[in-house]
């Protein structure tokens, strides 16, 4: 949620004037203010689990988020976090319903405004629900919108990246303002294969033998990168992108031994690029990937005991 700041007051009232509730939602707010005095205090814990769990298994993880919302239906951040995980799965109509009701729930709860800090961080937290809505479901403007609305002008790293890629997609950069930029704005603004190769060497065995603090996720020296990217970039098509990110669609690959993170010796490795896109950002070995949809290289990996092609399916 980092680089989100307070929406300003006028605005909020603007926002909760727009919002006529039926009978029936009325009826659940109802339910849900009675409910407060036991689950003030939410399990932080359980959610910390889930999303750790999201970055695995992000149906089991939706699974139990809605159990855990049948127990705390006032946590508002597990409700942002439910609208983020249906983007995951691609379920846009109802992570967009799941956006409005949170939007509903936050301005009626009078309660809840009593705490101006802890109101304003769930305004934060449903602004990044909406932003990764707009940009998953590539509505530019209103995900422009939300950004100039939310973010704070010193900004994060992370959106950073992100603005730059909107104003690029409303072809609203100069690029000739932004030469001396980081790498991922110049590779928003004009996208470099050479520069991306040159990047991922901070991931390639010979790219750390001179580093005192070698990175923490490398590539064993016998990987063959070059030839695995090539093989890789057919499967580097929308169907086995999985949406972590905001402006990037992640993809796992099974290659046994690839590489190491922290010393230890891993058999995954994901490759990220801008979503919509076969424009690589990054690569680098994992220990955690995606239980849920990976590509299986092990047929180029002679030292695999498996050498077999598979696709393994949402």
């Amino acid at each position: 949620m980092n680089g989100f700041t307070y929406y300003k007051k006028k605005r909020l009232r603007k926002e909760e004037l727009r919002y006529n509730l039926s009978k029936r939602e009325n009826r659940r707010f109802n339910k849900i203010r009675l409910n407060r005095a036991e689950n003030d205090h939410f399990d932080t814990v359980e959610v910390c689990k889930i999303e750790e769990l999201s970055l695995i298994n992000p149906k089991s993880a939706l699974e139990k988020l809605e159990a855990y919302l049948e127990k705390y239906p006032n946590d508002y951040y597990a409700h942002t976090l439910y609208a983020n995980y249906l983007v995951l799965l691609r379920r846009f109509d109802e992570a967009y319903e799941e956006i409005k009701y949170a939007e509903k729930a936050i301005f009626k709860d009078s309660q809840l405004k009593k705490h101006e800090e802890k109101y304003y961080c769930k305004i934060n937290c449903l602004a990044y629900a909406k932003l990764k809505y707009y940009l998953y479901t590539d509505d530019y403007e209103n995900a422009h919108d939300v950004i100039m609305n939310c973010i704070d002008s010193s900004g994060s790293t992370l959106t950073y990246k992100t603005v730059f890629y909107i104003k690029n997609k409303l072809n609203t950069c100069d690029k000739m303002n932004y030469f001396e930029e980081s790498y991922s704005v110049k590779q928003i603004l004009e996208y470099s294969e050479e520069r991306m190769l040159n990047h991922i060497r901070k991931h390639l065995t010979e790219g750390n033998d001179d580093k005192i603090v070698p990175n923490s996720n490398v590539f064993v020296r016998d990987f063959p990168i070059y030839d695995v990217l090539q093989e890789a970039k057919k499967y580097l098509v929308d169907e086995n992108a999985v949406y972590l990110g905001l402006v990037e669609d992640d993809y796992f690959f099974k290659y046994d031994a690839c590489g190491k993170e922290k010393n230890k010796y891993v058999d995954y490795f994901k490759i990220v690029c801008f979503h919509g896109t076969s424009d690589i950002i990054t690569v680098l070995p994992i220990s955690k990937y995606n239980e849920v949809s990976y590509i299986d290289l092990n047929y180029m990996n002679s030292n695999s005991i498996d050498n077999c092609k598979q696709l393994v399916l949402r």
